[in-house]
């Protein structure tokens, strides 16, 4: 039912469609691999655009799912962008958006990322959440299957936020010698702490960064979350050529206005054989709201160490772990979760492996 007790209007998910395309990179950069932001702008651009035409007002951005990077991008390769929304509630819209590359030698497009993208609609004149969003008319069997697939990654984020609660509570986090056996037979030639990872920015917002609710553009605060990501991975395992190949869980919590100073902090949490997890968490001083310091954002970001030509990279540094720092056993812990999280509804086929290319040349993330 709508707010004013009328029931809800529907729409065919022939309406909720849409595609954004451009031409991505710089000359200069030609033969080099280009950072996923640019690719993540596309889709949070065509997931905002298809959420709002939907709702027929203005959204708010409120989470990404997960965010698979299939194949690593090349500058000057045309990008696509297309979505499609999905059931949600009464306010809520989640849109299946899904981007793509051209590729000049086989004349075709392949996905490069997809992820759900979750939006609230928001009533312009309180700016309160709208409960009139129309519900979802399904018309055929494809769209029937993508709804099938939304609920299922709607039913796998409980779990996971379920898994995620279990391996923080107290009396069931690992000591740091079982942490450390967990990295037994990989190769270091350093190990750090937790702490000794942190990178820390903090960045004034501006008017520049506005979308259409005078709040800050959650494209952008994804872009910037993205490349402290990077600069962590790369200050930690002292190479320049990381990539970052999925994040998981970025949530937005907290509008963010111009007036506001965000800071991130950002920290290892989990080190394998080739690829690193970054843990990011942005905080906004909302003091003058009666609030304080709160956090905004949060997400996990997944990197991938490679030399010079694009070839997997053992990584020789590891983590160092002492039963003292309980909040960082804490933050390990929970990344071994979803590691193992990962892992199992990879088994189950709950959802499709993850395969990384780069420009052909498959790479298992390890």
């Amino acid at each position: 039912m709508a707010e004013d007790g009328v029931a809800r209007k529907e729409k065919p998910a022939s309406l909720a469609k849409d595609f954004l395309a451009e031409v991505l990179g710089e000359e200069a950069l030609a033969g080099k691999l280009l950072s996923p932001s640019a690719i993540l702008d596309l889709m949070d651009l065509v997931a905002g655009r298809i959420a709002f035409t939907y709702a027929e007002g203005p959204c708010t951005t409120v989470s990404f799912d997960r965010v698979d990077i299939l194949v690593p991008n090349l500058p000057w390769r045309s990008g696509q962008s297309g979505g499609t929304s999905c059931p949600g509630g009464s306010s809520s819209i989640t849109i299946h958006v899904e981007a793509k590359k051209h590729d000049f030698n086989l004349r075709n497009f392949k996905t490069v990322a997809y992820s759900y993208v979750t939006y609230v609609a928001i009533n312009p004149k309180t700016l309160r959440p709208n409960k009139n969003v129309p519900s979802l008319k399904v018309e055929n069997e494809s769209e029937k299957k993508l709804m099938e697939s939304a609920k299922r990654r709607k039913e796998l984020s409980v779990r996971w936020m379920e898994a995620q609660k279990a391996a923080a509570r107290e009396g069931v986090m690992p000591s740091a010698s079982t942490l450390a056996a967990s990295e037994k037979g990989l190769s270091r030639r350093e190990y750090l702490t937790v702490r000794e990872t942190e990178v820390v920015v903090r960045k004034q917002m501006l008017p520049r960064h506005n979308n259409h609710l005078n709040i800050i553009f959650g494209g952008d605060v994804l872009r910037w979350m993205l490349g402290v990501a990077q600069v962590t991975a790369k200050r930690f395992t002292g190479n320049t050529h990381m990539i970052v190949i999925s994040m998981n869980r970025i949530d937005f919590r907290e509008t963010i206005k111009p007036e506001h100073v965000v800071e991130m902090h950002a920290r290892v949490v989990s080190v394998q054989n080739t690829t690193i997890e970054v843990e990011i968490e942005a905080f906004v001083d909302k003091t003058m709201d009666g609030r304080g310091i709160v956090t905004s954002h949060s997400g996990y970001f997944t990197v991938l160490n490679v030399d010079e030509i694009g070839f997997r990279r053992a990584i020789q540094v590891g983590l160092k772990h002492t039963d003292d720092d309980q909040d960082a056993l804490r933050r390990c812990a929970k990344a071994i979760a979803r590691r193992d999280f990962d892992e199992r509804i990879e088994v189950s086929g709950d959802v499709k492996s993850d395969k990384f290319f780069l420009d052909g040349l498959p790479v298992q993330g390890s």
